[in-house]
């Protein structure tokens, strides 16, 4: 599998991450299911994230957190977590 870095950027580019949960080089423990509740909305889905880099001078964290709720969020567009993004 090829590595893709995605952050950070110039300000005047963008990465995307995909990942093929349906792929058959992913086992089948590493797929995302969905369930019923996540479709009617009754649960939501988040990811949390947490990006480690080094400058010249010391080691960075960023961290953020987005959640798609099924009739509130757009799945191409997922929601800011009110908590879980920071930086140092």
């Amino acid at each position: 599998m090829a590595n893709l870095v995605i952050y950070p950027t110039s300000g005047f580019t963008g990465y995307t991450a995909n990942f093929d949960s349906g792929s058959q080089n992913v086992p089948e423990q590493q797929r995302f299911m969905v369930s019923d509740k996540l479709i009617s909305g009754d649960e939501i889905f988040t990811i949390n994230e947490c990006f480690v880099y080094k400058t010249v001078q010391s080691t960075h964290h960023s961290a953020s957190c987005f959640f798609y709720q099924a009739n509130i969020t757009l799945p191409n567009n997922l929601g800011f977590c009110f908590v879980g993004q920071g930086a140092d």
